[in-house]
């Protein structure tokens, strides 16, 4: 290289590169900005060749660099004042811009691409990955009794929050815009570290706050190698790994808060001895540091210490239309379809989600960890409902996640817990709240528990009294697993339905005496929150046909202890065969009308016809009006499905009514209509219409078919006790037929092939109503 040449180095060329294209130059561009006859000297920079150094310093100015850092073996000459006019020359900004590009490759590995567990290949993050909202309150800041949350539950845990304070959900742009320091909690699964890897990659992208540093820190890697933790030496390491070594310059553009710091993982802090320590750096950073921007995140119930500086948000769950727009890119990505075929098999797998069967699976839909799992399992095995055991499994062992590691699971001085056994003791929990169907309880509740628990696992009748220290690492690690949900101050939950379900399942199918156990569980045959319990057993039950008798025997006592129920039945059977009859009628008619071909015919058959017409008619009144009532009184109906099965039956009875001039009964249907079209479904239980309207309709509609009708049934005439036993016992022989759907491997029960085929036929023969109904 001659005296009077510079040329730049592999490195400094590619940095220069990408300052020139981000900028949209060409070099002929460049070459008439310098006032150069040629573009030549421009291409023998970016091809490491030498060239005038007065060109290669002006060059550098122009693309905002230090020409002595882009150039390769600068002569100790040049590298006297000359560099350090230059240095104070270049601002922030340039600095700023200079570092993003250096750092760009390393922030690009690091946040665009995720694997998901159980595929083969990393994934393309902006391929997949659905923005979450946050929620502005956390549940453990706030003081409420159980008594109340019990009365605010509404058929979920894990999103019960969300339910209850859904006016401070927010969508995460205006949250990044408006908090400078951020601590995002969720639960495991709940995407913090996606959010993160979102975050920076929309900054490296310069799509959001351009003009900051994105550094990402994952605090497992630095916390259990650093025996003195320190934040700035975490930051400083990153940049290393980009080649970014001038401390001076890092530590200007921290005073000058040009960082933003994504810090993930910070509940394996928890795990080492120095938690004070690095909760004290951080706020000491944040504060010495304040113009920087930083985001933080953790899991809930890890760390409960106040971050001073910080404000707090919660990842909310999935709702439905997020849950939608992840399994569409989910069999976009996975399964390799159109965007349109992908539409149509996501819609087919949201269908399957909104069946009443699968409630608690929809509601592990609303963890992307778990979401992405049960996709997985619907596109291998096409039905949800059939493998629910299989789903709550491999959810439950995903969320538990590394704290199943041995560093992890609760070691303590006077007892030993694998994870098994802390799975024992949560069955014992589970086991008990859903006898006296509760769902939520206090600190002190969990740690009788435990007592008994571990009193059991040690299999002595010594009273066994554990430590206070021991007790709360146990509580502890529940909620760090994932597994329990602190709901309220001192108050707690398991974090999802499904698994309260499964621990009980679990504990009586590993019991010494499951089918003992079994029996016992009996009693709630007829309490929605066991379903799942008895859904589970009915799958996984290695003598079937003891399982289905036995329930057959509880179903049968209902009956007995309410003769009543017979004859509503009956009447419902009557009604059913008469949907039959109607048929036949129609079919007579229209076979009779096909004849009457001719004048002479249509003269000789016309009153034939006519007859058979209004026959006809009052068989389908009876068959319409009848199935209002089964509608009203049946168990688990959801709101859509009420819409779709109701409103055109009443529709028809309205019709009817008005041509056969029934004016009380259209009176009172055309009032009904209307109290249904307005009514508030978020007033509606779970469990269909409260039991005291269905008594009052039931009275009414009885009365306005006496007034008028000739085949009034008294047995329509139900008090209110009677009304909750006709529930009951809809729900239990749903449920049978439920069971016996998942022993036969369907997911969608055929009620008519079921109670026609079932040892329960001769009993309830009435309850083919359930065929008609949907016929």
């Amino acid at each position: 290289m001659s005296k009077r040449s510079l040329q730049a180095s592999q490195e400094g060329a590619k940095l220069a590169r990408k300052i020139f294209e981000r900028r949209g130059w060409t070099q002929e561009g460049m070459a008439a900005e310098l006032e150069l006859r040629t573009r030549q000297p421009i291409w023998r920079f970016f091809t490491c060749r030498p060239i005038e150094r007065y060109i290669f310093i002006e060059l550098c100015n122009v693309l905002d660099l230090n020409w002595w850092e882009i150039a390769d073996q600068v002569p100790e000459s040049l590298l006297g004042n000359e560099p350090k006019a230059e240095g104070r020359a270049i601002g922030s900004s340039q600095l700023v811009e200079q570092i993003r590009l250096k750092h760009q490759d390393r922030i690009e590995h690091q946040s665009s691409t995720l694997r998901v567990l159980g595929t083969s290949y990393p994934t393309q993050l902006s391929a997949l990955y659905v923005l979450p909202h946050l929620l502005g309150h956390l549940a453990h800041q706030e003081y409420i009794d159980a008594a109340q949350l019990e009365t605010s539950y509404s058929n979920t845990l894990s999103n019960l929050r969300g339910q209850r304070w859904e006016d401070t959900i927010t969508p995460i742009g205006p949250v990044l815009e408006n908090h400078a320091r951020l601590r995002i909690f969720g639960k495991p699964g709940s995407g913090k570290t996606c959010l993160l890897k979102w975050v920076a990659f929309q900054c490296n992208q310069g799509k959001f706050r351009s003009d900051l540093i994105p550094v990402f820190i994952k605090l497992e890697s630095y916390t259990d190698t650093h025996p003195k933790f320190s934040l700035l030496s975490c930051l400083q390491q990153e940049l290393l790994g980009s080649n970014i070594t001038d401390t001076q310059t890092i530590e200007t553009l921290l005073h000058e808060g040009r960082f933003l710091l994504l810090i993930d993982e910070l509940e394996t802090v928890s795990s080492s001895n120095y938690v004070e320590l690095i909760l004290k750096e951080i706020d000491k950073f944040s504060e010495r540091y304040h113009k920087n921007r930083i985001i933080i995140t953790s899991r809930l119930g890890v760390m409960n210490c106040e971050l001073l500086q910080f404000a707090d948000f919660e990842l909310a769950d999935f709702n439905h239309e997020q849950i939608t727009l992840f399994a569409r890119k989910w069999f976009t990505v996975f399964e390799q379809m159109s965007v349109p075929d992908a539409a149509t098999t996501a819609e087919t797998f949201v269908d399957h989600l909104q069946l009443p069967i699968n409630q608690q699976i929809r509601e592990l839909a609303g963890i992307p960890l778990c979401l992405n799992r049960i996709c997985q399992i619907f596109q291998g095995k096409g039905n949800l409902s059939n493998n629910r055991i299989q789903i709550y499994e491999e959810c439950l062992a995903l969320i538990v996640g590394d704290w199943n590691k041995p560093q992890n699971s609760c070691s303590y001085v006077d007892l030993n817990l694998a994870l098994s056994d802390q799975i024992y003791l949560l069955g014992g929990v589970a086991t008990s709240l859903l006898e006296n169907n509760r769902y939520f309880f206090e600190q002190s509740e969990l740690n009788y528990w435990i007592q008994s628990g571990v009193q059991e696992l040690k299999e002595t009748n010594e009273k066994t009294m554990l430590q206070e220290e021991t007790l709360a690492h146990i509580r502890c690690s529940f909620l760090k697993q994932g597994i329990l949900l602190e709901q309220a101050r001192g108050i707690m939950s398991f974090s999802h339905l499904a698994f309260q379900g499964y621990l009980v399942f679990r504990k009586i199918i590993l019991s010494p005496n499951p089918e003992e156990n079994f029996v016992k569980c009996l009693s709630h045959l007829t309490d929605p929150q066991w379903q799942e319990v008895f859904l589970m057993a009915s799958s996984k039950w290695s003598r079937q046909e003891w399982f289905l008798q036995t329930m057959e025997l509880e179903i049968r006592s209902l009956v007995a202890r309410e003769p009543d129920l017979e004859a509503f039945l009956s009447y419902l059977q009557q009604k059913s065969c008469k949907r039959l009859l109607y048929d036949q009628v129609a079919e007579a008619q229209g076979l009779l009308y096909q004849l009457a071909r001719t004048p002479v015919l249509m003269v000789d058959l016309s009153t034939c016809i006519t007859y058979l017409g209004i026959w006809a008619q009052m068989l389908w009144f009876e068959v319409i009006l009848a199935k209002l009532v089964v509608w009203l009184v049946m168990p688990n109906c959801q709101s859509l499905q009420l819409n779709a099965m109701a409103q055109p039956l009443l529709n028809q009875a309205v019709r009817i009514a008005i041509n056969n001039n029934y004016p009380g009964l259209t009176d009172f249907l055309l009032q009904f209509r209307e109290q249904f079209l307005k009514c508030d479904r978020t007033t509606q239980t779970g469990d269909g219409w409260k039991s005291h309207q269905v008594a009052d309709w039931l009275e009414g509609f009885a009365s306005a078919m006496m007034n008028e009708c000739c085949y009034v049934e008294e047995s329509l005439m139900f008090n209110l006790e009677q009304v909750r036993l006709l529930q009951k016992y809809l729900y239990a022989i749903q449920l049978f037929a439920h069971c016996q759907g998942q022993s036969r491997g369907t997911e969608k029960a055929d009620w008519q092939m079921v109670f026609s085929e079932s040892p329960l036929n001769a009993e309830f023969r009435e309850a083919a109503f359930l065929g008609f109904l949907t016929n």
